[in-house]
């Protein structure tokens, strides 16, 4: 919902001044028009101060910390995204929010049933067994490759390892391996196995064994913006990333494409001078240039030290350096709204092997 206002705060400004949406609008166009005439009416009257009070909260070239609370004054919490690969969309939010408004994570659900119910709700990424849902079994990681792995019941799951989940429903499906990777990290009341979605086993990078995992590379970057952050005293966020495996004419690496969120005026200047130095706008600058070179390379370490497989593929130049792109700001925004390809967003900034 903050996305969409943000990219569309004016046309929000302008129903609200005006009392009617334009007409030149697509969802406006295909809306039947009975129901248009409910919508005009519901609007009214018109709120020009609301308008303009929106107005001085989203025109600044920077948003402050907590906009969104100053958009809903009356917000007082909100359940978010749960989940360790969703983990860096609750940073955004807590940016977006303040530190006003209660996040609460939602239970561990798919297409296939509730799988797990949300430690005291107040937890982002720590769940119970929905016993009441399904049938839950194991896979050990060990068994993860085999054709016909061996299964443990949850209450023989041991402490810090990671599984695959097994479910059966009351839908049919018998013992269907979801892929979701999960880690116990503790016991409640002595035999209450409480769990963490770590990630899918299908979101992977991966050309010769090394199974970049979607929970590495998140915490690589977290860990690569801070000390962005420590070097150029910034305070950068992580708005979203995607990645993607690449052979090129038999060179094989990951390619990440990396979208930062400035928190303070400086950082916007610094983000603009980053992008403008990358872009060949701005002329050389030896400590922005020394600060990207430093940023691509921890990044590359990092998941050297966090990967064995990878590291091994690294020294033997099988693999090579991670292919790094740093996207304009509203990148990812543009990407969801089918835009993406209407303007070059990216900027490559390539490790020397």
């Amino acid at each position: 919902m903050f996305d969409i206002i943000q990219t569309d705060w004016r046309k929000l400004v302008h129903d609200i001044e005006t009392a009617k949406p334009k007409l030149d609008s697509l969802v406006w166009s295909a809306i039947p028009n009975d129901l248009r005439k409910m919508l005009i009416e519901r609007l009214q009257p018109p709120n020009p101060e609301l308008a303009k009070q929106i107005t001085d909260i989203m025109s600044s070239s920077t948003l402050p910390v907590g906009w969104g609370k100053q958009l809903f004054p009356e917000l007082i919490i909100t359940q978010s995204c749960s989940g360790a690969a969703l983990l860096h969309h609750n940073d955004k939010l807590k940016n977006i929010l303040g530190s006003g408004v209660q996040l609460c994570g939602e239970c561990y659900s798919s297409t296939e049933g509730v799988l797990g119910i949300n430690l005291g709700y107040t937890s982002l990424n720590q769940f119970t067994f929905a016993v009441r849902f399904c049938y839950f079994e194991l896979i050990p990681e060990e068994q993860w490759n085999e054709k016909h792995p061996e299964c443990v019941l949850v209450e023989h799951s041991e402490l810090n390892k990671l599984y695959e989940v097994v479910i059966t429903n009351y839908n049919g499906l018998y013992r269907y391996r979801m892929g979701d990777i999960i880690k116990i990290i503790d016991y409640r009341n002595g035999n209450l196995p409480v769990f963490e979605l770590v990630y899918r086993r299908s979101s992977i990078l991966n050309h010769f064994g090394e199974h970049v995992t979607e929970q590495q590379i998140i915490s690589t970057l977290q860990r690569s913006i801070k000390q962005l952050n420590e070097q150029l005293k910034t305070s950068f966020i992580l708005v979203d990333y995607c990645a993607t495996s690449v052979n090129e004419n038999n060179l094989f690496y990951h390619r990440l494409f990396i979208e930062l969120n400035p928190q303070q005026s400086n950082d916007a200047i610094i983000l603009d001078q980053l992008l403008g130095y990358l872009f060949g706008h701005h002329n050389t600058n030896q400590e922005l240039e020394n600060s990207l070179k430093n940023f691509a390379l921890f990044i590359d370490k990092d998941l050297c030290d966090s990967n064995y497989f990878y590291s091994d593929e690294r020294l033997s130049s099988r693999l090579q350096s991670l292919d790094i792109l740093l996207c304009k700001q509203g990148t990812f925004i543009k990407l969801k709204q089918g835009k993406f390809f209407l303007k070059v967003y990216f900027i490559r900034m390539m490790l020397q092997t």
